[in-house]
């Protein structure tokens, strides 16, 4: 049973919808940054060493969704080999 309530029916403002970007509705986007190296680094962690990736990705704090996107790239991306 829903607990009554004092108003009229209609949905507040804070009962609307958030974007899928902002945890709180109304604030604004905060988005991490992450140099290539480090970005780099864990999608070795990734293929190296077979773990999942929400493992890998909740010791440095990475969102499981970013490192998931950071290893389909590299996936994606043509191999180049090196004249070394």
């Amino acid at each position: 049973m829903r607990p009554s309530s004092s108003h009229s029916g209609s949905p507040s403002r804070l009962s609307r919808p958030c974007s899928r970007r902002s945890r709180i509705c109304g604030s604004p986007e905060i988005r991490k940054k992450y140099d290539a190296e480090f970005r780099a680094g864990a999608v070795r962690n990734d293929r190296e060493t077979g773990e999942p990736v929400a493992r890998i990705a909740r010791d440095p704090g990475i969102d499981e969704g970013t490192l998931t996107t950071w290893v389909s790239r590299e996936r994606e991306a043509p191999r180049t080999v090196g004249t070394a």
